[in-house]
């Protein structure tokens, strides 16, 4: 069976299953949902922020060999 049957299958299932179906299988999929969520609220939030200062130009930006310059500068420095 195509992955893209299984999700219409399983979509289909779920919206018409009762309710102790679905938690039955909430409660089953619940710890792998949650590790999908890659990036906590907090940390969606800085990257945007950042973003946005970066697209109005207020902060400093770099090229990869001027990276590489300052990070081999820093290690001399030690």
């Amino acid at each position: 069976m195509v992955m893209a049957e299984i999700r219409q299958q399983l979509h289909q299932y779920i919206d018409t299953a009762d309710d102790k179906n679905v938690e039955a299988i909430y409660t089953v999929l619940q710890g792998s949902m949650q590790n999908q969520q890659r990036f906590s609220t907090e940390e969606l939030k800085n990257f945007y922020d950042i973003r946005a200062k970066y697209l109005e130009g207020k902060t400093e930006t770099y090229t990869v060999e001027e990276a590489h310059k300052l990070i081999r500068a820093s290690r001399k420095g030690k």
